[in-house]
């Protein structure tokens, strides 16, 4: 779960970025045209159902471009609004209103992109698993698109490679050619060197492995790992290998991966899995249509 301070750090270095790279060294169009004494009311307004995420942009934004902008928000993020649904109104002087207006709008769009797909694909699995995101994020967004993620009603996965041992199938047949071994041996061998490492370390993070057939799966149990996940396995065969887990008693969650969508995920979730990893939550959410209407203050 992202944390305020960490979201709020995360925010202000996007859109410092953000103003560099749309206002540079000012907005030619606002500074001659519109009167510096100028001022007006703006309503952010969606135009389809979504759910609201991007709060801080709004806020933030305005924070760094005048204070004497004013904002009033009629939503709070995680908020499913109606279409049309006036999400916030700004006020004060036109050309910083103008100048944020496009910043404003393309964090909304997409965080609440990810935030309304997340809580389409959590409706569907309908509370009998967790939905989690991955690290399929937009190169320095990954906070933010997490946090989008949550405000859908999906959980997080790990955040990066530093606060989880994930070993996956690249990991085990790089030890396969090293070592001269079978994926199964490969694989065992991954995971006792995982064990070896957080205890050489003293450290506890979440230990996931990356499973493909039961031979290898059957083979990994005993070492309990956290996760196990299940990647691109059919129904069936996601059955055998959630049904041997409990089995054995363990406290092993299994996790699934893999091409999983809104058009198959009912196929999965009453199988007795704990989660579905997603990656599409945050690399192809389609922007929300949301805009600005402007009128003078008087």
């Amino acid at each position: 779960m992202v944390s305020r301070p960490e979201l709020r750090q995360n925010y202000l270095r996007l859109i410092s970025l953000a103003i560099e790279e749309d206002i540079g060294t000012g907005d030619v169009t606002s500074l001659s045209v519109i009167p510096e004494t100028a001022k007006i009311k703006a309503n952010i307004a969606f135009r389809e159902r979504a759910v609201f995420c991007g709060r801080d942009a709004i806020k933030l934004t305005y924070q760094l471009l005048s204070p004497k902008v004013k904002i009033k928000f009629f939503a709070k993020d995680g908020d499913l609004v109606k279409k049309g649904s006036v999400i916030a109104s700004v006020s004060g002087p036109a050309r910083p209103i103008l100048s944020g207006e496009r910043i404003v709008l393309n964090f909304i769009a997409r965080l609440s992109g990810i935030a309304t797909l997340t809580h389409e694909i959590v409706s569907l699995a309908k509370g009998k698993v967790y939905i989690l995101d991955t690290r399929k994020t937009l190169p320095a967004w990954r906070v933010l698109d997490k946090y989008a993620v949550s405000c859908g009603g999906g959980k997080n996965h790990r955040m990066g490679l530093y606060d989880a041992i994930m070993i996956k199938d690249n990991h085990i047949e790089l030890l396969m050619d090293h070592m001269k071994v079978s994926k199964k041996e490969a694989a065992v061998e991954a995971m006792k060197r995982a064990r070896e490492f957080l205890d050489k370390a003293g450290k506890k993070m979440p230990l996931i492995i990356e499973v493909e057939d039961m031979e290898t799966l059957e083979a990994v149990v005993p070492f309990q790992p956290d996760v196990v996940l299940l990647d691109n396995m059919d129904r069936e065969a996601v059955k055998r290998a959630v049904t041997y887990i409990r089995s054995k008693g363990c406290r092993i969650k299994v996790e699934l991966s893999g091409g999983i969508t809104e058009q198959t995920i009912d196929r999965f979730v009453d199988l007795g899995v704990d989660y579905i990893s997603i990656g599409r939550l945050t690399h192809s959410a389609r922007a929300i249509d949301v805009g600005m209407d402007i009128s003078p203050l008087r």
